[in-house]
């Protein structure tokens, strides 16, 4: 004989009951059977999903994309918070981002 058991938050928000059941029994089944055949679950969908969100790319200084970021800015068309929305920027990329020549 098998037994297994898997919780559930009753009172976890966007969730009803019968969902809470359902995504809980389907991680215990997956991790479970994970285990017993020793599959490796690394490279699935739930490691993976980023939920819409993109990686925010790292912006250099001298590249074509920073000058027209740099212009864009001087100009009034951006301001430096939209461009940190999708951008990274370091300390030194946003100091000459933000010095009007």
């Amino acid at each position: 004989m098998v037994a297994a058991q898997a919780g559930i938050d009753i009172n976890r928000k966007g969730m009803d009951i019968a969902q809470s059941y359902g995504s809980s029994s389907s991680y215990a089944r997956k991790y479970a059977l994970n285990g017993l055949f020793l599959i490796d679950d690394t490279k699935d969908a739930d490691a993976t999903n980023t939920h819409g969100k993109t990686a925010k790319t790292s912006l250099h200084a001298g590249t074509p994309a920073f000058n027209k970021v740099k212009t864009a800015l001087d100009s009034g068309g951006f301001t430096i918070q939209q461009v940190e929305s999708k951008y990274n920027l370091s300390k030194e990329v946003k100091s000459l981002l933000t010095i009007k020549q």
